[in-house]
């Protein structure tokens, strides 16, 4: 097989935390899985495949998993792993006190903090839960598995089983050479190097001056001046990101459904496309987008029909129009001040008068959303690519979760409480598919948008690792 001597890859953001941090940006995630892996992963495609654990069986009540662990597989430094090293590392990621970015503190502990973990023997682990999870593997996916007597060291000196081994990391570079003992595939590439620029337009300017082999995560206005590029290879990638806008069901005008109905009836998501994503965004017909597990793509939109927004408002005793209040964040998601224009002037023709409160710090716009404080609505990027996580921990009342708004439905929380105990894939589908058109029929959440993204690849290293660039989620992977 052809090789690269190097290959280096410009993405904006990166770091090198902890393996058992929860994290979840796109960026942080490509690094980590070119050093780490867990017992399961996702394919290109979002759907669950064997990892470290080349199979594993589950109870039919769903509570029950023993993973047989793949036989052989080094780590870096030379040991092979261990099913007492899976238990430890699940043990260790699940703690009450791990940290995590934009309000995702515990987020482990929260599923499997009581959870019972043990190894049968050395190659098979048993993980007996206390109430049924048919989604496991979801969260087992982002569980890096490490060696036991590794926990709590220095990430840089804890040895994976990825394709690539640390060399060195400093504030804005992370280089890995190739682990040529690595169980899988060997990855096509000697030497990886992640350079860190958030700018895009740097980014951009990097790959034209050939310093940089691939530049991730672009939107359309971003690559105009790389299209007669001889060099560059643009790959287009539609993303499971949404970009919804969070209802307040707790109290005020969006605890009848009438209302939450008639903004999104109220609201021309094709003209907020165009105008804050150059057009190049998908609409979204419930909570997650065309990718997720159960998700109908055919089910229709909501369709931009504002007479019918204002007779549902009248409905609802606002026939002399009313005011609300939106809160929003700077960025994440970036498009949120063109949203926000956007929905005050298409509001006006449907009575309703849009006023703002901003939080420009990220971090505790996120804290705020968590803590329900988002006045009447909220704009809001919901990245997780599980439909078991997003709507258990956003939509289901039952569980009243960390980003839950409020909303409520006794036939959406049975629905779901169903699926989580279907092992079955296509019987579990059809469950989130009918729960999630009822979210999309009560309004849950102002739905708005999908966006797409570019990533460009230098064309003498496209034969090789254009198909890195291909997951769904947007994760560079070599694995």
């Amino acid at each position: 097989m052809n090789k690269l001597d190097s290959l280096t890859i410009c993405q904006p953001g990166g770091v090198f935390p902890d393996p058992h941090l929860w994290i979840e940006p796109r960026s942080q995630l490509s690094i980590r899985f070119a050093v780490f892996e867990g017992l399961v992963r996702y394919g290109s495609d979002l759907s669950i495949q064997p990892s470290l654990a080349e199979n594993w069986t589950v109870s039919d009540d769903a509570k029950e998993w023993v993973f047989t662990i793949r036989d052989q597989v080094k780590y870096h430094d030379g040991t092979v792993i261990t099913a007492q090293d899976a238990a430890a590392s699940i043990r260790n990621a699940s703690r009450e006190d791990v940290p995590g970015a934009y309000g995702t503190d515990a987020l482990l502990y929260a599923y499997l903090g009581d959870a019972d973990v043990n190894c049968i023997d050395e190659s098979h682990l048993k993980i007996t839960l206390s109430k049924p999870m048919a989604d496991l593997p979801d969260l087992l996916a982002y569980i890096m598995i490490i060696p036991k007597d590794f926990i709590g060291k220095d990430p840089k000196t804890i040895p994976g089983t990825g394709p690539f081994k640390t060399a060195k990391i400093s504030e804005k570079t992370y280089e890995f050479t190739h682990f040529t003992d690595y169980w899988g595939e060997q990855p096509p590439v000697e030497k990886l190097v992640f350079i860190d620029e958030r700018d895009a337009q740097k980014r951009v300017q990097l790959f034209k001056e050939g310093k940089v082999d691939v530049v991730t995560y672009l939107r359309k206005a971003d690559v105009g001046t790389l299209l007669d590029d001889p060099e560059a290879q643009l790959i287009h990638h539609e993303m499971p990101l949404s970009i919804p806008a969070f209802l307040n069901c707790f109290e005020g005008p969006f605890t009848d459904k009438r209302v939450r109905q008639a903004v999104n009836y109220g609201t021309d998501v094709d003209e907020i496309i165009n105008k804050a994503c150059d057009g190049d965004a998908n609409r979204l017909n419930g909570p997650l987008s065309k990718f997720h597990f159960g998700v109908d793509p055919d089910y229709p939109s909501y369709p931009y029909n504002p007479e019918k927004a204002r007779d549902l408002l009248k409905e609802a005793g606002y026939e002399n129009g009313l005011t609300l209040t939106l809160f929003r964040p700077l960025i994440g998601p970036d498009e949120s001040p063109v949203i926000a224009a956007c929905l005050r002037k298409q509001w006006e023709k449907i009575g309703i008068t849009l006023e703002e409160k901003i939080q420009p710090d990220r971090e505790q716009y996120a804290l705020d959303v968590r803590g329900k404080n988002i006045h009447d609505l909220c704009i809001f990027d919901s990245s997780p690519v599980s439909t078991y996580r997003v709507l258990l921990e956003k939509l289901n009342s039952d569980a009243a979760g960390p980003w839950w708004q409020g909303f409520k439905s006794t036939e959406f929380n049975a629905l779901l409480k169903k699926a989580w105990e279907t092992v079955d894939g296509p019987l579990r589908a059809d469950l989130y598919r009918q729960a999630l058109q009822i979210a999309a029929e009560d309004a849950a959440w102002l739905y708005l948008f999908s966006p797409n993204e570019w990533f460009v690849v230098r064309k003498t290293a496209a034969a090789l690792i254009s198909d890195l660039c291909r997951r769904v989620d947007g994760v560079v992977v070599f694995n």
